[in-house]
């Protein structure tokens, strides 16, 4: 799925796709649709995703090397959480939570 946030802070859904598989071809055609159904970039863009390694690559093919990604946080925390103890888990979520929103 990829949103899109207008300059006046609103999500629009730009598209979807339901795949087998997240690696680059298939992450890169549906960018690429998105580019053919009109998604303007050349002003700039900021790219924000969970780990993905076949849409980093997709997107670094479809929008150029030089276009800014960033990794989703909420991602990163729950995959970085998801290697504590079951028991440390929960206070990290939380703690980890509250410094995002601040």
């Amino acid at each position: 799925m990829a949103l899109g946030i207008t300059v006046q802070g609103e999500k629009v859904l730009l598209g979807f796709v339901e795949t087998g598989t997240e690696n680059e071809t298939a992450c890169a055609e549906f960018l690429q649709g998105l580019v053919d159904r009109g998604l303007r970039f050349q002003e700039g863009l900021l790219i924000v995703m969970d780990g993905g390694k076949g849409l980093r690559a997709g997107a670094r093919r479809i929008f150029g090397a030089d276009t800014p990604v960033q990794r989703c946080q909420w991602h990163k925390r729950e995959n970085v959480v998801a290697y504590m103890p079951k028991a440390q888990q929960a206070m990290w979520r939380v703690s980890s939570s509250r410094r995002m929103l601040s």
